[in-house]
């Protein structure tokens, strides 16, 4: 579903999909949701971040990058924080409804 632009080998993400939006689940610990940058540019998202230390993590910057579904609606992307987990929504576009009509 995504494409990881710039390195594959970080596991740290999840993406799916429903009838209605595609999801990015991106493992953040430690980040705030002040430190967090997430932006869309063209067809890649993104995210930025800042980690601040703690116990576990010293201070550092990281940044993924992916390149979006073509079958999205870039308008209407939300983004939530919760516990850790930056959890990305991406609407769909809505299906243009075909339609025949019967010539008389």
């Amino acid at each position: 579903m995504f494409n990881f632009v710039f390195d594959a080998a970080h596991n740290d993400f999840y993406s799916y999909y429903d009838d209605n939006n595609c999801y990015l689940e991106l493992c953040v610990p430690g980040v705030k949701r002040d430190s967090l940058k997430v932006s869309v540019s063209g067809k890649e998202l993104s995210i930025l971040a800042n980690r601040r230390k703690s116990r576990c993590f010293t201070k550092t910057e990281f940044e993924r990058v992916f390149v979006i579904p073509d079958d999205v609606d870039v308008e209407r992307f939300s983004a939530d924080l919760n516990e850790g987990i930056l959890i990305i929504t991406m609407p769909k576009l809505e299906k243009k409804i075909q339609k025949t009509i019967r010539v008389m």
